[in-house]
């Protein structure tokens, strides 16, 4: 019985996700397919089918008609929800800063859905662009998201004279940045990025990097992340791979000439550098909290294209 009251949950919730034309076609086929096109099969089959037949058809003409009114609520009663949703989602998108344009190039679609919210309650989350840096900090690797620290790991290679190109959203296979050099064929390495205040790497991590890096046979391959590493993540990879701690980035970084720090800062850190973008979609996702489950009450960002994106992350959950 509870997971029959739980199956009749997420169908109602996700009559209240579908945009509300969706919701208005629906209702108008559904009133008709019940109010005419069923007695009509039922009619159907008294000529051979006899009394009992009959009865039966007669039952569920008499029937159709009040369960094609309480469908026909129901669904009025999405269609309002729909509707009332759409405007709040459209305030919503109006209110959010835009991408970057480096990333707004590489997204497939940047059109957000209208009829977008969650599973469970949205809450209001506009954030106001800060002042672009002017050096690396802590702080601001702490608060930097998983997609915008991947454009700072590749804008601090290539201004040390190599070519590197971020992988595109979706599964990557373990590697985010693919690096090549000026005028060689073929690429010299790989990187993978991790972003998250306070984060660890430990070994297995750094141990699937360089198996894609044996698995493509790739000559080299770095790890950098925000935080620092296990011990033991240090010790596997002496002799096979670099490992760059966010120190060691911030130190790298604020040691470049002038120009060249500011141009980085500059691309890193315009616009809103905090709000997660989804990993298939290419998107910045919205701040939600689940209304009902196991999780009820936590907060979780959620893709502003759902339902055709369900991709989640919690808190600064980087990507998985």
């Amino acid at each position: 019985m509870a997971r029959r009251s739980r199956n009749q949950e997420n169908i109602i919730e996700t009559l209240m996700m579908l945009p509300w034309w969706v919701s208005l076609v629906l209702m108008v086929i559904g009133n008709i397919f019940l109010r005419f096109m069923v007695p009509s099969f039922y009619a159907s089959k008294v000529a051979s089918g006899g009394q009992l037949a009959g009865a039966v058809s007669n039952g569920v003409s008499g029937a159709m008609p009040g369960v094609a009114n309480i469908f026909t609520l129901v669904m009025a009663v999405t269609l309002c929800v729909s509707l009332i949703r759409s405007y709040i989602q459209s305030r919503q998108i109006a209110a959010t800063p835009a991408p970057f344009s480096h990333e707004a190039r590489r997204q497939p679609s940047c059109e957000p859905a209208l009829g977008v919210t969650g599973l469970g309650q949205k809450i209001n989350h506009t954030i106001s662009a800060p002042t672009k840096p002017s050096k690396l900090s802590q702080q601001l690797l702490n608060d930097i998201e998983w997609k915008r620290f991947e454009t700072l790991c590749a804008a601090a290679i290539r201004e040390l004279g190599l070519d590197p190109k971020e992988t595109q959203y979706g599964p990557d296979g373990g590697i985010d940045i693919i690096v090549h050099k000026t005028g060689t064929d073929g690429p010299v390495g790989i990187v993978q990025c991790k972003a998250g205040e306070d984060r660890v790497i430990g070994v297995k991590p750094v141990r699937e990097l360089l198996g894609v890096m044996t698995h493509g046979d790739y000559k080299q391959g770095m790890f950098m992340t925000t935080g620092g590493y296990t011990q033991e993540a240090i010790d596997f990879a002496k002799g096979k791979l670099t490992l760059v701690t966010g120190e060691m980035l911030i130190n790298k970084i604020n040691s470049m000439p002038q120009d060249k720090l500011q141009r980085l800062m500059n691309l890193a850190f315009d616009g809103d550098y905090t709000t997660p973008t989804c990993p298939k979609c290419g998107v910045k996702m919205v701040l939600r909290q689940a209304s009902t489950g196991r999780n009820a009450g936590a907060s979780f960002w959620g893709c502003m294209n759902y339902p055709r994106c369900r991709q989640t992350l919690r808190g600064k959950e980087a990507v998985a």
